[in-house]
């Protein structure tokens, strides 16, 4: 979330009125931040705005649109680092649908006119994504240090600083490791190899 602006933009990616409604409502009772809904009725409308929103809530169930899958890929390609919470039906086999959308890196998946959990998922996915982000920076951050330090290591000729360099390497794998373990504690289920 862009901490400077005053309130936390959602942007609701739904063409179901019944579904606004009842979502809009449960935001201004349960809340507990300001905010802002911004909706729009398809993808193509909401082009310009995924990148302005903090958080977009996307129904997964779009008229026009082929398949649930391919609604989430649509806009999970837009969105980059804007969490998608996925708003979905319980239809037999969902199950697949579900775990498709997590692996593609949904933040959560809310079932339609069930919206008691809305208000964690949308807190629970921005800290999620302030959690990566701060540890993206600090692993960049560090490994700048660390290419920098074995660049340096490397005009060095005697076993012994050879012996640096290969332990600095080591501490890099290491690193990569612990973000591949972070990234999956985080929701991430992909494994880098």
């Amino acid at each position: 979330m862009n901490t400077l602006k005053e309130s936390l933009s959602i942007l609701l990616i739904s063409d179901r009125d019944t579904d606004t409604q009842s979502m809009t409502r449960h935001l201004g009772r349960h809340m507990r931040m300001p905010w802002q809904l911004i909706r729009c009725t398809n993808i193509r409308e909401a082009d310009y705005q995924i990148a302005q929103a903090d958080i977009i809530i996307l129904d997964l169930e779009l008229v026009g649109l082929s398949s649930p899958r391919q609604i989430f890929k649509e806009v999970g390609d837009r969105a980059c680092e804007v969490p998608i919470i996925a708003i979905t039906s319980i239809v037999e086999g969902e199950n697949g649908l579900s775990t498709y959308v997590m692996e593609q890196g949904a933040a959560d998946i809310i079932v339609r006119g069930q919206f008691g959990h809305l208000i964690d998922a949308i807190e629970f996915a921005l800290i999620r994504q302030k959690i990566n982000v701060d540890h993206r920076r600090m692993t960049d951050a560090a490994l700048a240090e660390s290419e920098s330090q074995v660049t340096a290591l490397r005009g060095m000729k005697t076993q012994s600083d050879w012996d640096a360099v290969e332990s600095k390497k080591s501490q890099i794998d290491d690193q990569e490791k612990g973000k591949q373990i972070l990234r999956m504690f985080m929701g991430d289920y992909s494994v880098d190899h």
